[in-house]
């Protein structure tokens, strides 16, 4: 269950589903932009993202990659604050490749986007936030990379605005350097830490 505002005003339920396509939650993302304007154009969490730009260096490859979408139905107290699509509200987003190989020669399954809907970030002090939708994406990577053979094992390169929420989660540094210039800063969560993360999630899950 994911918390509504602060916790106290109750929780609603979630749907998590695999989308299958890049171009898939390229489309979802636009709908937020078009849905929340404003926000959007302003929040660097979102600039840090460039679909076009991934589109074209993944082109011949995409069938690696699973979209995850988490989405809540028609709720009453979630209508008033954001328009459902087809019944539903879309609440947060992930693209995944299960089986990648890292510099350690080990697979793990890399997450190259993850984010909530802009009207669910942490800055909003609004009664009407979903609490809960990261940490429920990154337990369905988990899931992933347990049932891919990675021991649970998930890595991603983070929001520095985000990195709080990920150290909070057990997830460790890692520095790899792709070019000389360009050194690359891994987040790793190891297969104990991803285990405590589905028991949390799941815990959560169980609740209400």
């Amino acid at each position: 269950m994911l918390r509504l505002g602060d916790g106290r005003a109750g929780t609603i339920g979630y749907e998590m589903r695999a989308l299958r396509s890049v171009r898939a939650i390229a489309g979802a993302v636009r709908l937020w932009q078009h849905s929340w304007p404003a926000q959007m154009r302003e929040a660097d969490e979102d600039h840090w993202w460039d679909w076009r730009d991934f589109l074209a260096r993944t082109v011949g490859r995409t069938d690696q990659l699973l979209g995850f979408d988490l989405v809540t139905r028609a709720h009453p107290t979630l209508a008033r604050f954001t328009r459902p699509l087809a019944g539903e509200h879309l609440q947060g987003l992930m693209l995944v490749e299960p089986r990648w190989e890292s510099p350690e020669r080990r697979l793990e399954t890399r997450i190259w986007y993850l984010a909530s809907a802009p009207w669910n970030r942490p800055d909003r002090k609004d009664a009407h936030r979903l609490a809960g939708v990261g940490s429920a994406l990154l337990g369905a990577a988990v899931r992933l990379s347990l049932d891919s053979g990675n021991d649970g094992v998930i890595c991603l390169v983070p929001y520095v605005g985000a990195l709080g929420f990920y150290r909070g989660l057990g997830f460790r540094r890692r520095i790899t350097v792709e070019s000389f210039d360009a050194p690359r800063r891994d987040l790793v969560l190891d297969p104990a830490q991803a285990r405590e993360l589905v028991q949390r999630v799941g815990a959560a899950e169980g609740q209400g």
